[in-house]
């Protein structure tokens, strides 16, 4: 199995966490957003083709969507 794949496999249990996380500060903010209106145009972000894993990605949205 793909290494960054395993190591997905091997935390699930803290990645579907950290998921859980990010989304509720995401969703908490929407009370101060517009209704379809993005705050900020972001640029799309490039990933690595063999992968980049799930925390890297997860870490990634909540730093663009400053979550943090």
């Amino acid at each position: 199995m793909n290494p960054l794949l395993q190591q997905d496999a091997d935390n699930l249990p803290a990645i579907l966490t950290q998921t859980l996380q990010i989304a509720g500060r995401y969703l908490a903010g929407q009370q101060t957003t517009s209704p379809g209106v993005s705050p900020v145009t972001l640029p799309p972000q490039s990933l690595p083709e063999s992968g980049a894993g799930a925390a890297h990605v997860m870490a990634s949205f909540n730093q663009r969507m400053r979550l943090s």
